[in-house]
């Protein structure tokens, strides 16, 4: 039996004390958000070897249940107000907004955003599990209503639900945005115009709407846990 068989097998029986929508998961992913599809290779006699002139990233926190549900998303940029937020509340956008110097999760914002969780269960009355992989930005905590369980290691490639075709639907969805920039090319002298015209504020909008679009299918097919 596979490390990833044994470990399904030993849990069974504690799941059994979940209801579907209380087993969660959670996983991040990055998102070069002004990436160009590898296929255009100039634009107005511009090179663009490679498709990725432009490596503007930003993470993204995707946490769903086996019933399809998801939070709402966590985004982490470098800029604490990015210079589109400047007439926005933070509160106000579709996505949750954390900022850290290289873009990457850590440890004290995975534990606000897990305290926050924690907290959204309390309110709710719900206890529930919450599956993550090991890495070293998930930190180990107690808490009141969630309780966190962990992949065994390296396997979390075939193990975690979330990396079974979730996040790539919704990066597929994101694709809107790159039809916007092709949209867009028209008016645009150079490629460096192209990928510009793309805000972080559109890059949440869209991340926001692809993740409404993903289906519970989406979810349930690959056997959630």
């Amino acid at each position: 039996m596979t490390i990833v068989g044994e470990w399904k097998e030993k849990i069974e029986n504690r799941l059994k004390s979940y209801e579907p929508k209380d087993v969660y998961n959670y996983d991040e992913t990055g998102l070069f958000y002004r990436a160009l599809p590898s296929r255009i290779l100039a634009v107005k006699g511009d090179r663009c070897i490679g498709g990725k002139l432009s490596k503007e990233r930003l993470m993204v926190l995707v946490c769903g249940n086996m019933e399809g549900e998801f939070e709402k998303l966590l985004v982490i940029g470098k800029a604490a107000k990015p210079r589109r937020f400047k007439n926005l509340k933070i509160s106000s956008l579709p996505v949750g907004w954390k900022s850290s110097r290289k873009a990457w999760n850590s440890a004290a914002l995975m534990e606000q955003w897990l305290r926050a969780f924690n907290a959204k269960m309390r309110t709710q009355k719900r206890k529930m599990i919450l599956f993550l992989d090991n890495a070293i930005c998930h930190p180990d905590i107690k808490l009141s209503n969630v309780n966190l369980a962990w992949f065994p290691a390296n396997t979390t490639s075939v193990a975690q639900p979330i990396d079974q075709g979730i996040i790539y639907c919704l990066k597929v969805h994101y694709q809107k945005l790159l039809r916007t920039l092709l949209a867009a090319m028209n008016t645009c002298e150079t490629v460096s115009e192209v990928t510009k015209s793309v805000t972080v504020l559109d890059a949440i909008t869209y991340l926001s709407e692809g993740i409404n679009k993903v289906q519970p299918e989406t979810v349930q097919k690959p056997d959630f846990l």
